[in-house]
């Protein structure tokens, strides 16, 4: 519940703060935040709960949590919604806001729904085959007797990738589009995990 309020209330702030040629880049670097706080607890859960105990690394992980109370304090609205409240009275907000509902809806119905449906499973795919992966790879490292440290050592590098594709991914959205970008990386990711598979067998 914590990772997607705050990943989407994130990537909203990015898309109304920042003007369309740059959101790309911008939204990639927010996402590099996701492999930054797995590497903060492969070091925590790997190397330091082993000498502190599990009870104290969990302890230790509620920092970033305070972390994000301080940030949501201190950061101002977006510049869109700042722009909407000056220029639209109550009355105008409503009705924008039961647009948005309509809008939503609709996309159950034709035209749309088609193309929702699709979309979303491609969204579940996605999001089933990244979590898949990280809650899996630590009992795969373990099983091929790796132990912890060097489990997360593992996994801090594959991190590390995973922020060189972030970063990389939002350059290429921006100069050629988000479909395109979106398309080759997914099929590179899909090559990729064949040869994953061959490697396990």
């Amino acid at each position: 519940m914590g990772v997607v309020g705050e990943w989407a209330t994130g990537q909203t702030y990015v898309n109304e703060t920042f003007p369309a040629r740059l959101r790309g880049k911008f939204g990639a670097l927010l996402q590099t935040g996701n492999p930054v706080g797995f590497i903060l607890a492969a070091i925590v859960g790997g190397l330091l709960a082993p000498a502190i105990g599990w009870k104290e690394a969990f302890i230790v992980s509620l920092f970033p949590a305070l972390f994000v109370i301080i940030i949501r304090r201190k950061i101002p609205e977006s510049d869109l919604w700042l722009k909407n409240k000056l220029n639209k009275n109550k009355i105008v907000i409503k009705k924008s806001l039961i647009n948005k509902r309509n809008e939503f809806v609709s996309l159950f119905f034709k035209p749309y729904r088609k193309l929702f449906l699709k979309v979303l499973l491609l969204a579940i795919l996605g999001s089933l085959a990244y979590w898949f992966t990280y809650s899996w790879l630590p009992t795969y490292l373990q099983q091929q007797n790796i132990s912890i440290a060097k489990s997360s050592v593992w996994i801090i590098v594959n991190q590390v990738g995973e922020i060189i594709g972030l970063l990389s991914f939002g350059y290429i959205a921006d100069r050629f589009g988000r479909r395109p970008a979106f398309s080759g990386f997914a099929i590179a990711m899909g090559s990729g995990a064949g040869d994953d598979i061959i490697i396990l067998e």
